[in-house]
Parts: structure tokens; sequence; C-alpha cells
């Protein structure tokens, strides 16, 4: 059962990626692109610690997001959104230094739960990048990883907290995201798409 979790998880984040992929490669998506940045290195570092602490199919979440942030990288266009801030790099700086504490501490926990915060870090930044563009980031896509981050919780297959927190902030999260999106679209009209 814990397999098909994680095929569902999968499926679900390649379902609303794939389309997200297309948008940016022809510019009708504009990510932030320092986001993409810290995504990345948390991706890479989630996968590392959640192993650690003894993950397997739930890794399913955090491989895809170094996937789909690689090729963002690849595929997008210059970004007219979002100048380097200092949360930005404040954000990625605390990326790569969970790296030294879990060397310190030899606690994939500990790693995660600090993961964990800069990817809250991160996706504020994100919500406040919807907030003032409502229009450049699909609702769809992120109500597809709603989906495949419930389905990453169940593929965990215990109530080990640790490997769940990452995919629950990521619910979490997200939904605040579109809840934003929605909310500032009513406010301003299509015209405003940048």
């Amino acid at each position: 059962m814990l397999e098909l979790f994680a095929f569902i998880s999968f499926t679900l984040f390649a379902s609303g990626t794939v389309p997200y992929i297309v948008s940016v490669k022809r510019g009708l998506t504009n990510p932030h692109i320092m986001s993409i940045y810290i995504f990345l290195m948390l991706g890479f570092l989630n996968v590392a610690s959640q192993f650690a602490e003894g993950a397997s199919l739930s890794l399913v979440f955090p491989f895809f997001t170094i996937i789909v942030n690689v090729t963002l990288l690849i595929v997008m266009q210059k970004s007219e959104i979002g100048a380097v801030r200092p949360m930005d790099v404040f954000s990625l700086n605390a990326s790569m230094l969970i790296v030294l504490v879990w060397w310190l501490t030899n606690s994939a926990a500990l790693a995660i739960v600090l993961l964990t915060l800069v990817n809250i870090i991160a996706k504020i930044l994100v919500t406040k990048k919807v907030y003032e563009h409502p229009y450049s980031e699909p609702i769809k896509t992120y109500l597809f990883w709603i989906g495949g981050s419930f389905f990453t919780m169940l593929s965990v297959g215990s109530l080990d907290w640790i490997l769940l927190l990452p995919a629950f902030n990521n619910i979490v999260t997200l939904t605040i995201i579109v809840i934003t999106m929605v909310t500032m679209r009513k406010s301003k009209p299509l015209i405003d798409k940048n």
C-alpha cells in the first residue's frame, strides 16, 4: 500500500509540475529566481537528512523538488519578478549552515526541523510574490503539489513526526499560497499578469 501512496504522490507532483515547467519555458509563469535556488538547496538537504533518518518511499517529494528546480533553472527565461532581497540571502545561507549544524550534532532529525523552518521562510517569500503578482503562478499546479504532499505523508507508513514534518509543512504553506492567490485575484483585474 505504501508503494501505491508513493506512486500517487509522484503522479500528482508530475501532473502539476510538467505544465508548470512548460509555462515557465513559455514565459507565462514567472517564478522568483532566488526561491528556485533556495528550494534546490533545501531539496538536496531534505533527501540526505530524511534518508539518514530512515525515509524511503516518502523521499519522492524531496527528490522531485531537486528535479523540478534543476529543470526550472535550465528552462527559465529571465525573471522580472524579484530582485535579491536580504531574506533571500538569509534563507540561502541558513540552508548552507544546516549542513554545518548536522555535521556538528550528527542529528538528521535536527537538520529536518531546521530545513522545515527555512522552507517556511522561503514559502513566505513566494507568498509575498503572489500577493503582489497573483497571476505569476498557476493555482492548479499548487493544488497538485498539495495532493502530492498528502500522499507523501501517507507513504511514510508510520507516525514518525520527523519524517511527516516536511510534507505536512508543504501542505500548510502551499495552501496559504493558494489562498493568497485566490484572494488577490479577486481584488485585482486579470490585466495585471505580472
